[in-house]
């Protein structure tokens, strides 16, 4: 084995790369015509496990060692998915085989191990042979033909190494030792999934013996963005050989293949090992701009030839311009991010280059469908959080146009008081790392901003690392969250600050910035001129765990209102889940702790926009609202549409309008557009009447025409929902005329029974439900109507992070669930009410006062049904309503009322109001990957379930909210993974006055505003009509 003079290299703290070739952004060369000279190496490689690093077999990297024994194992890939090991989540701890204390140290008896062997053939070539892999997890010691070659451990980027004085024309062999951890993990204290083995693509490549070394482009605008110089700087060099001169030729061609603009330059001769650099500056005009608008691509090729010698090399480049411009005290405007000259937004997502059945082994064509599936979701900026991603990730961005925020594979999270720090053996890996990534992707358009790492603590690691960036690269901001003072970071970046203080920071008044574990959660003091000049964005905000991301549509308000604001990244894209199966074939969705893994932090990698198979999560349809690109008006029956694209007139859509009454289409009409830009407002009159006493609603939708943005014509841009009229609740009051009810007293079963024509109302005495509704004889209800004032607690409620119960308790956790369970009615009434009877339950517990049921039955059976009640807690209330089951095998959902998802009262801008079916409850509720509350519908004005033996609920005075599930509560309190939840073959249907928000702003905390909470010491009243 290779080994450090001290110690073992993946031990050592200055060694992280040995012979690594240096990171380059000129692409892999090209033949005469332009096809890349490489060949994969991914597939079947010959693999064998060691359970620690004491465990490797010396010399099994020999050409001559037989691998017969080794298993198969497909590369890219990583072993725990596979099969092997055991995956292990956490958050802010580190594994256990990362010491804490002895830094740097890592426990040789815990760290896994697998050895890699694969043949390769090396045709007969005079060109330089390297291998190249895109990502080792997390380190790569590398041998061919039983030779060390060199070692990397920077587990994100790329590393290449020159093997041709080890190879020969015919079959060799390539072994790669990848050790689970090396001394770079402590640098690798990223919220996900620590995995490991060669999960990238694996890449021989043959390049001539005088190459294009490096390649770096950029364009410099002119004010008026209408000319520009396209910079390019070359760096040629020669080895094993000698370069008399020759020349150096760019052509740019238009996305059509028609030639743009070119340029020749001459380059001189050059020595074995020399090299030298050739910069070109190309005026050129007429050039479309690439934004992610309109993600317009030129093809960039560069030609060396000289002698026996020629290297091609060819890139996309995209004109585009970023900069951020300061506060403008005349204006009173800014401080903004331009992109091409107009103010950004930032509509953006966090995302892990992640999937369930791959790791971080992501294919393209699945990076490829996650970028598709953002564009189509109005999610245009991606965080690569918190490492670089492969480099087809960044082609895929400049070809679709989604903006990056590319970040170093930096995080310290859970000993950031001590690493990086200022010391310099950490702060020179550092420096590493940024080298790596931004000399890698320095010439992909999508990439806006650098960013220096993620939740790393300060120091002047930090300051080092952004003159290393900008040694390389001025064209971009640089990025850091953490920083102190804002004297490193060119962006005002926080994460997770709550909506509420949108306002003062918008406004620039002092504000206490990031408040952190390595500053014991104080934070650091911005007076206003520390940030007057610098934009504001989230980097991590909204935070989308299980029933979450309430507030967001909050948060957009301000975000447009305030220059300063520039918008945020989501936490985050999609579930991080490891999927296995059960052993009745369903899918099992893994978190912390389901492989034995300790320490881990269970399902707090659960908090996607997206479940960890692509399917949406509810709060999905509230950002695609919120980050819609135009805003609708209705004044005297005309629309008004502002335009907040940035490059997109208009006229390049339609406006659909649809005026319904309770779902059904009363007219519609499809509209053109005039040409109005960026902030302009287009005044179109609606082309029917819209004077109306009933409720209706006129739905709104902004289509494209044609196929644009990298999207299809009849793609739905942006929509809203005006609600015309009122919805008259008398319409369904029941009449109390007709056959006089009668009602007696059963001592056998102690109820209250209320008969009428062909129906029979029963009441229990004992338990204070109402629990029996018979038509015709047959039984409507299998659990009684009582009241109801818990729910399953979301993530956000369940306060995970607090690990003793008692505490949970304490502070009320389960303060409404154990006020359910202590309930008892303290008095039972039945009275006649002229040809109605009256059924009048008073209730006693923990928490609430006053809490009264009343149900009114009618002649025709119709039972007007109220719950009051009065939250006397400081404890916040999280609903009040009545529950009840109804009877074996009714199925069936239409409603009227906010969806057709699942809806919030803090989360329901993307909903609206509409009748809509639903065959199963199945399809009408949503199981979140770890089981809680879900299925809620607001603004309810009538519920009808089932059919011959279902109930219709309907709205007697104010809307309702309601859900409907195939499980109870119970269940969902006691299902740990959604494939544990245990259906019932009766739906429960819950109807509520309310039900208080979801918030999430802050990282499984609920931060629910004012407005979303339940009053306390107020009476809550709920009225419905119940008719079975």
């Amino acid at each position: 084995m290779a080994k450090n003079a001290k110690k073992e290299m993946w031990q050592d703290i200055d060694v992280y790369s040995v012979n690594t070739e240096p990171r380059s952004a000129a692409g892999f060369p090209c033949s005469a015509a332009w096809e890349k000279k490489t060949v994969s190496l991914n597939g079947i490689w010959k693999f064998r496990y060691c359970e620690s690093v004491n465990d490797i077999i010396e010399g099994y990297y020999a050409p001559d060692f037989d691998v017969s024994s080794f298993d198969d194992l497909e590369v890219p890939s990583e072993w725990q998915i596979k099969g092997y090991d055991i995956p292990i989540y956490t958050n802010i701890n580190y594994p256990k085989a990362i010491s804490t204390t002895r830094i740097p140290y890592i426990k040789p008896e815990l760290n896994s191990c697998g050895l890699y062997v694969r043949e390769f053939e090396v045709e007969d070539t005079d060109d330089n042979v390297f291998i190249h892999f895109g990502g080792i997890n997390s380190s790569g010691e590398v041998f061919v033909n039983g030779k060390f070659v060199g070692y990397s451990q920077d587990t994100f980027d790329e590393c290449e190494y020159d093997i041709t004085d080890f190879v020969h024309p015919g079959v060799n062999r390539l072994a790669v030792t990848v050790r689970r951890y090396c001394s770079g993990s402590y640098l690798e204290d990223q919220d996900m999934w620590r995995l490991s083995g060669i999960f990238r693509d694996v890449t021989l490549v043959y390049e001539p013996k005088v190459f294009i070394e490096d390649m770096y482009m950029r364009s410099e605008m002119a004010e008026d963005f209408k000319s520009a110089v396209f910079k390019l700087d070359c760096v040629v060099k020669a080895r094993r050989a000698q370069f008399d001169g020759g020349k150096l030729k760019v052509d740019i061609l238009r996305a059509d293949g028609a030639k743009f603009a070119s340029a020749e330059a001459e380059v001189k001769a050059l020595a074995d090992g020399e090299f030298c650099n050739v910069t070109f500056e190309m005026p050129v005009e007429n050039f479309e701009l690439w934004s992610h608008e309109d993600p317009y691509l030129y093809t960039v090729q560069v030609t060396l030839s000289g002698g026996d010698y020629s290297d091609r090399r060819e890139h996309k480049f995209g004109f585009r311009e970023v900069k951020i411009t300061p506060y403008d005290s005349k204006t009173g405007r800014g401080p903004f991010i331009l992109l091409n000259g107009v103010p950004l937004k930032i509509c953006g997502v966090n995302r892990h280059d992640f999937h369930p059945d791959y790791g971080h082994a992501v294919p393209e064509s699945i990076i490829r469908s996650d970028l598709e599936l953002l564009k189509n979701s109005n999610i245009t900026n991606v965080r690569t959080c918190h490492y670089p991603n492969s480099r087809r990730f960044y082609e895929l961005c400049d070809e679709i146009g989604i903006l990056v925020m590319s970040e170093n594979n930096l995080e310290t999270h859970g000993l950031a008081t001590r690493v990086p720090r200022s010391d310099p053996h950490w702060t020179a890996e550092c420096c590493y790392r940024v080298r790596n990534m931004v000399n890698s992707y320095k010439n992909h358009s999508c990439i806006l901003f650098w960013s220096l790492g993620n939740e790393s603590g300060n120091g002047n690691a930090f300051a080092e690392m952004k003159k290393e960036i900008l040694k390389i690269d001025k064209t971009r901001p640089v990025h850091y969250e953490p920083d102190a003072k804002l004297k490193t970071s060119d962006l005002f970046s926080e994460m997770y600050t709550v909506q509420t203080a949108m306002k003062s920071i918008g406004e620039n008044k002092p504000h206490t910035h990031s408040r952190a574990l390595w500053n014991l959660g104080l934070g650091y003091h911005l007076k206003p001129s520390d940030y007057v000049d610098k934009p504001f964005i989230e980097c991590e905000y909204s935070h989308a765990m299980g029933n979450s991301m309430g507030n967001f549509a909050d948060y957009w308000e301000d975000f447009k209102k305030y220059d300063r604001l520039a918008g945020g990244y989501i936490w985050d894209f999609a579930d991080q889940s490891i999927r296995t199966k059960t052993a009745d074939g369903r899918d099992k969705w893994n978190y912390g702790g389901d492989f034995g893994d300790k320490p881990n932090d269970s399902n707090f990698a659960f908090n996607g926009v997206f479940r960890a198979d692509r399917t949406p999560n509810p709060h999905y349809y509230e950002v695609v609202k919120c980050y819609q690109q135009a805003d609708f008006s209705l004044k005297s029956g005309k629309i008004t549409v502002l335009n907040r694209f940035m490059f997109t007139s208009l006229d390049n859509f339609k406006l659909r309008l649809e005026l319904r009454e309770q779902g059904k289409l009363i007219d519609s009409a499809e509209l053109e557009l005039p040409d109005k830009g960026y902030l302009e407002k287009a005044v179109v009159d609606v082309p029917f009447d819209l004077k109306t006493e009933s409720e209706r609603t006129l739905d709104c939708e902004l289509i494209l025409r044609r196929d644009i943005m990298a999207l299809e014509a009849g793609h739905i841009m942006a929509r809203e929902q005006f609600v015309l009229g009122k919805y008259n609740y008398s319409s369904v009051a029941p009449k109390a005329d007709g056959k006089k009810v009668k009602f007696e007293y059963s001592k056998r079963d102690r109820c209250y029974i209320v008969t009428g024509e062909n129906f029979e109302v029963r009441l229990n005495k004992k338990t204070g439900e109402l629990c029996s509704y018979k038509k015709n004889g047959v039984e409507h209800i299998d659990r009684g109507i009582r009241p109801q004032f818990s729910r399953a607690n979301t993530d956000n409620e369940r306060m995970a992070q607090v690990p003793f119960e008692w505490v949970k308790t304490f502070i009320g956790l389960h303060a409404f669930e154990n006020a359910e369970r202590m309930m008892r009615p303290t008095s039972i009434k039945a009275e006649q009410f002229g040809n109605c009877v009256k059924l009048s339950v008073k209730w006693r517990t923990k928490y609430l006062s006053g809490i009264v049921t009343e149900y009114l039955v009618f002649p025709d059976g119709t039972v007007s049904a109220s719950l009051t009640c009065k939250n006397i807690t400081p404890v916040d209330l999280p609903r009040y309503g009545l529950t009840f089951e109804l009877t074996d095998g009714v199925d069936g959902i239409e409603y009227y009322g906010k969806g057709p998802h699942e809806n919030y009262c803090d989360r329901k801008t993307g909903a609206r109001l509409g009748v809509y079916r639903f065959q199963s409850a199945e399809s009408f509720i949503h199981d979140y990957l770890f089981p809680q509350e879900n299925a809620n519908r607001c603004d309810v004005r009538w519920l009808k379930v089932g059919s011959e033996r279902g109930v219709t609920v309907s709205a007697a005075d104010a809307p309702f909210e309601m859900s409907v599930h195939h499980y109870t509560k119970k269940a969902l309190y006691n299902a740990a993974h959604s494939c544990e939840l245990e259906r019932s073959t009766n739906l429960t249907v819950n109807i509520d006055g309310r039900q208080q928000g979801v918030g999430g702003d802050i990282p499984a905390i609920a931060t629910l505003k004012k407005p979303y909470k339940i009053p306390k010491y107020k009476k809550l009243e709920l009225k419905v009509i119940l008719s079975f």
